[in-house]
C-alpha cells in the first residue's frame, strides 16, 4: 500500500480489510468470478511465480494460493496486516508452504526476480504518489506476464462520498476513532445491508470509507492507470466488464488503435454506469460524461474542504452541485436521481438527522461501482 495508507493504519494499529466469510467455498466462487472477468484462468497459475503488493488480511489470496503456484510473495508495509496474514494462513497449513512475506513499503521493495503475475488490489490511491509506485510495482512483471490492479474515481465513489459528508457532519472530529465507529455503525449498517455480496465488516467499511482521510482525498481513475502503464503494458480485461472491441483480430496491428485507447474510449462511453450498481444505461457521449465527472469532482473537492475547515458553507456548495447533478442524471437513471434527491434532503436539515439516514428509502440502496479491477499484459 502507499505510505499514506501505511501511516494511517499504523497510527491506529489497524488493518480494516478483514472479510466475514460465510464459507471458503463461497469466497472461492467470488474470486473465481473476478478471475473470469479479468480473463485469468486459475489453473494456469499452477507452478507460477506470483507477487502481491498489499495483500491486507490475506483472505483474497487464498484462492490464488490454492492453485499451487511455485511461490507467492506478499509485500506488506503494515505490521498489523502481516499478523492477520499469518493468522489467516495458519488455518490452512497446506497452503502456508507456498507463501513468503516481505515487510516493506511498496516503493522500497527491491528484487531482481520477475514474476508471472503481479497483484495489487485496492491499495493504489492518488495520482501524484501512485503513478511512480505503480510503475515500480509493474516493473516486476515478466514479459508476457499479467498485472492486476484496481482503480476508483469520483463518479464511482460519489454515493460513498455523500455518506462520508453526512458522517463527518455528525461526528466529533476530536473523538477517538473507536467512539466514532461506535456512533456511525448503527447509522450506516442499514445501507450496507442492501448489498447482497457485502462481506466486509461494517466497522472496517466505516473506517476506510467514512473516516480514513486517504480515501476521500486520493482517487485513481482508469485513464490515469492506463496512461501510467501504456508504454509497457496492453490492457486485457476489466471487472466489471464494460469494454467492447468489435475489430477483427487480423485488422489489429501496430498502426491501428491500441487496446489501451479502446479501453479509455469505453471508459468515457460508460462512466455514468459506474455511478449506481443498480442501473445499466446505454452508452453516452464523452462530453456528457465529462460534465458528470466534473460535477462529481466538485462534490469531492467540497467535502475535502469541509473536513479541513468544518465550515458549513461547503455543505451548501455540495447541495448546489447536487441540484445540477440530479437534473443531469435524471436523463438516464431516474432511480439514481431520486436517491440523490433524498441525500440532498438529508443534507438540507441541519443538524443532520441520523434517523433520516437510517430510514432513507432510496439513498440507502445507492452504491456505485466503486472499485474497478483491471488486468494488463506486459509487452514482450
Amino acid at each position: 500500500m502507499s505510505e499514506t495508507l501505511v501511516t494511517y493504519y499504523g497510527k491506529h494499529k489497524i488493518s480494516p480489510v478483514k472479510l466475514d466469510l460465510p464459507s471458503l467455498e463461497r469466497h472461492f466462487q467470488n474470486r473465481a468470478a473476478l478471475f473470469h472477468h479479468l480473463g485469468l484462468i486459475p489453473s494456469l497459475f499452477k507452478g507460477k511465480k506470483i507477487i502481491e503488493f498489499g495483500p491486507g488480511s490475506g483472505q483474497n489470496s487464498l484462492f490464488t494460493t490454492s492453485q499451487k503456484p511455485e511461490r507467492y510473495v506478499f509485500v506488506e508495509g503494515n505490521p498489523t496486516a502481516i499478523e492477520d496474514i499469518k493468522a489467516c494462513y495458519s488455518q490452512y497449513p497446506e497452503l502456508e508452504k507456498f507463501i513468503h512475506i516481505e515487510h516493506s513499503l511498496f516503493q522500497n521493495f527491491c528484487s531482481d526476480e520477475l514474476f508471472d503475475a503481479v497483484f495489487c488490489e485496492r491499495a493504489l490511491l492518488g495520482k501524484n504518489k501512485t503513478v511512480p509506485i505503480l510503475k515500480h510495482i509493474s516493473s516486476f512483471v515478466a514479459p508476457g506476464g499479467v498485472l492486476v490492479i484496481s482503480s476508483s474515481d469520483h463518479v464511482a465513489c460519489l454515493a460513498e462520498f455523500l455518506r462520508r459528508l453526512m458522517a463527518q457532519s455528525l461526528l466529533d472530529p476530536n473523538a477517538s476513532m473507536d467512539s466514532q465507529v461506535e456512533m456511525l455503525t448503527p447509522i450506516f449498517s442499514s445501507h450496507l445491508a442492501t448489498l447482497n455480496g457485502m462481506n466486509r465488516k461494517p466497522s472496517h467499511w466505516i473506517i476506510d470509507n467514512l473516516l480514513n482521510p486517504v480515501t476521500i482525498s486520493q482517487t485513481f481513475p482508469i485513464p490515469d492507470a492506463v496512461n501510467a502503464l501504456s508504454k509497457d503494458f496492453d490492457f486485457f480485461n476489466t471487472s466489471p466488464r464494460f469494454c467492447t472491441d468489435w475489430r477483427w483480430h487480423k485488422d489489429i496491428s501496430e498502426n491501428s488503435k491500441s487496446f489501451n485507447q479502446v479501453l479509455i474510449e469505453s471508459y468515457w462511453d460508460n462512466l455514468h454506469n459506474f455511478l449506481d450498481y443498480r442501473n445499466v444505461s446505454p452508452s453516452r457521449t464523452k462530453s456528457s460524461n465529462q460534465i458528470l465527472s466534473k460535477l462529481a469532482l466538485g462534490i469531492q473537492e467540497n467535502i475535502i474542504q469541509f473536513e479541513n475547515t468544518r465550515d458549513p458553507i461547503f455543505i451548501n456548495d455540495v447541495k448546489d452541485i447536487l441540484d445540477e447533478l440530479i437534473t443531469h442524471i435524471d436523463e438516464f437513471s431516474p432511480i439514481t436521481a431520486q436517491s440523490l434527491k433524498e441525500a440532498h434532503t438529508i443534507l438540507s436539515k441541519i443538524p443532520i438527522s441520523p434517523k433520516a439516514i437510517v430510514e432513507s428509502k432510496y439513498f440507502k440502496g445507492l452504491f456505485g461501482r466503486g472499485t474497478q479491477h483491471l488486468s494488463f499484459i506486459r509487452k514482450a
